[in-house]
């Protein structure tokens, strides 16, 4: 299976290329892609790059300060993200927080350089391949946890000569994303509530059938009730009768039974 890497600038490419080399050993099925070390030289890079998009099946992007509105992280993130029912893309934050992230980005499977983040990455990616390639979850957590410090180590380094400052969204920036995803579910909503408007006269229709159903079954549960009392009346005749017969003398005097379960109970 096919993993497109996708980076931009310096420190993002650097990232890019630790991960393509380390995750190789770590999910031995998957066939890494990225633009720095596996187009060869002569061919049309652009060429290159959409047939890779059109093959992957996961995308890892790597976000930074810097690249983070850039329009190239943007596309390649809306081509790897093009069916989501069968791609995923995943964009690994560095330096960055969620919360860091504007949309149409933040729609996305956010991972953050954590080791937590990083095996949810990992689970992502394996779920993605077929049964019979995927890993299970015991080796993976296993494989991963001995891999882990191999990824750690020299990403901490990268960090460390990187220039670039953290930089936060501001309180007002937050707030407006959190205003303008609340009205779009408000709108998804709406269409929603629109859709059942076709099917109102199905859903009632189906419901007058439960309840039916419902009356029916009750109905089947008094008659079999009543069925029960009927044969304990019979039987109680049918002693009676054989009393007589044996006896016609006791039975002139013997009481009617005051209920039909005290008398089965008596016989």
């Amino acid at each position: 299976m096919k993993v497109f890497i996708s980076w931009s600038g310096e420190t993002s490419k650097r990232v890019a290329e630790l991960f393509h080399k380390w995750i190789q050993p770590v999910i031995q099925q998957i066939d890494p892609w990225i633009s720095s070390t596996d187009i060869e030289a002569g061919t049309s890079w652009i060429s290159e790059i959409n047939d890779a998009l059109g093959k992957s099946n996961v995308g890892v992007i790597f976000l930074t300060v810097e690249n983070r509105t850039k329009p190239w992280v943007l596309f390649e993130a809306g081509a790897i993200s093009k069916g989501l029912t069968t791609t995923r893309a995943c964009p690994f934050l560095i330096k960055l927080k969620k919360q860091d992230v504007d949309r149409p980005l933040s729609d996305l499977h956010l991972t953050e350089d954590t080791e937590e983040g990083m095996l949810k990455l990992l689970q992502t990616i394996n779920n993605a391949m077929s049964k019979e390639q995927r890993l299970s979850q015991e080796l993976l957590t296993e494989t991963f946890k001995n891999w882990w410090q191999k990824f750690k180590e020299p990403y901490d380094r990268i960090l460390e000569q990187d220039s670039q400052p953290v930089v936060k969204r501001s309180t007002d920036e937050i707030l407006e994303e959190i205003l303008l995803t609340v009205r779009n579910q408000q709108e998804r909503i709406k269409e929603m509530e629109h859709s059942l408007d076709g099917t109102s006269e199905i859903v009632l229709y189906l419901r007058e059938k439960m309840l039916e159903e419902k009356r029916d079954q009750e109905w089947d549960m008094i008659m079999d009730r009543l069925s029960y009392s009927n044969q304990i009346k019979l039987s109680t005749e049918k002693r009676r009768s054989r009393l007589r017969e044996l006896d016609p003398e006791s039975i002139k005097d013997s009481p009617e039974p005051s209920s039909d379960r005290e008398t089965e109970s008596k016989d």
